[in-house]
């Protein structure tokens, strides 16, 4: 059996009946009822998750608008030590880490297990990650079993159902290993993400880049974008061409979605998962506004469907579409393609210029920062 999810008139009724400061729940429910349960419903509809929302609405009176910051804030309002004046109890952290350190340990967890893709755990594994932890920090001092017993009683961070351990929300992971993420060297960020994107375990979408760009927004547009903008930089070449499509995506797809009207959706097999991501997050997070769903070129989906099975997906390879000569349509039908390559490459030439190199005074290096 699973829990089903609080709609938001259940969440207004939770939160009615929790032994709370009663000023603090009536401003909490006003928020919730106008725009709060919507925007952060994965949140709003579990009673644990919302109970987090309320602590940390007392803390500042508000939820903040930036998930990373609100990450940040529900941490730290479940890590704290809470006096009566709140109403909540007081919870001791057995480890007696302080904030920093045990959120540098669980930053380290969450980085290790998201990049091996494990989100649940047993108690053998989770305690061999937080081993991992142990070794690589030797100089903060705690035991793995009063750390886990702190992460899922004091700090909430996991839940335990069963035998088995999950986050008490995915988001908690994701955050956690961007943050880690941000302190490690600029090679090593560059490598373990390109290699992660090349292997096909990433995704522009994933919300770990979101945040992982919320912390470090030129940092992560020049040493994470730059080095795969500078790729497809070269094969673009200063020209849209079918080669470059090639080197980016297997092939070209036309599957029909309303018969009667003849109407076909055209999109493209992705080949190389880098460099298309590489793209998609350039333009994604540095707010450029493209249409990828601007007419279709009629001329290529007449080609493209004309004397061909009408059912299913029609599957068109780069070199099929040469042949028939249907190359410029084929351009023509994702141009968009390269309105985002132009917009990448002005990135690239924006952060390819070295202001600090030849500046050798203080003032100066600051001046050009």
């Amino acid at each position: 059996l699973q829990a089903m999810n609080l709609n938001k008139l259940q969440a207004l009724e939770l939160i009615s009946k929790l032994d709370y400061n009663q000023t603090t729940k009536e401003k909490f429910m006003y928020e919730l009822n106008h725009g709060l349960y919507e925007k952060y419903e994965s949140f709003a509809s579990n009673p644990l998750l919302l109970t987090i929302m309320l602590m940390t609405f007392d803390e500042r009176a508000s939820i903040p608008d930036k998930l990373n910051d609100f990450y940040e804030q529900a941490f730290l309002t479940l890590f704290n030590v809470h006096d009566g004046s709140k109403d909540c109890f007081k919870r001791d952290i057995r480890t007696g880490l302080g904030a920093d350190d045990f959120r540098l340990i669980f930053s380290y967890f969450c980085f290790k297990t998201y990049f091996k893709s494990q989100y649940e755990f047993n108690e053998s594994s989770v305690r061999k990650y937080l081993g991992y932890a142990k070794e690589q920090f030797s100089n903060i001092d705690f035991r793995v079993d009063d750390y886990l017993d702190d992460l899922v009683k004091s700090v909430c961070m996991l839940v335990k159902d069963g035998l088995q351990y999950t986050f008490s929300h995915r988001s908690f992971q994701e955050y956690f290993a961007a943050s880690y993420t941000t302190k490690l060297e600029d090679a090593v960020q560059s490598k373990l993400i390109s290699s992660w994107l090349s292997e096909g375990k990433g995704f522009s979408e994933d919300p770990y880049f979101i945040m992982l760009f919320n912390m470090q927004g030129d940092k992560f547009n020049k040493i994470l974008l730059c080095p795969g903008i500078r790729k497809i930089e070269n094969l673009y070449n200063g020209k849209f061409s079918i080669e470059l499509l090639k080197g980016m995506f297997e092939c070209v797809n036309v599957v029909s979605y309303a018969k009667r009207e003849r109407k076909y959706k055209v999109y493209l097999t992705i080949k190389d998962n880098y460099l298309c991501a590489i793209l998609k997050m350039s333009c994604m997070f540095n707010k450029f506004k493209y249409d990828s769903n601007s007419p279709d070129n009629e001329d290529f989906i007449k080609y493209a469907t004309k004397n061909r099975a009408k059912k299913g997906i029609i599957n068109l390879k780069f070199d099929e579409i040469e042949k028939d000569g249907m190359t410029d349509e084929c351009l023509k039908q994702f141009h968009w393609i390269e309105e985002q390559i132009q917009f990448a490459i002005t990135i690239l030439k924006k952060y390819s210029k070295n202001n600090v190199k030849n500046k050798r005074k203080v003032s100066s290096i600051i001046d050009s920062l």
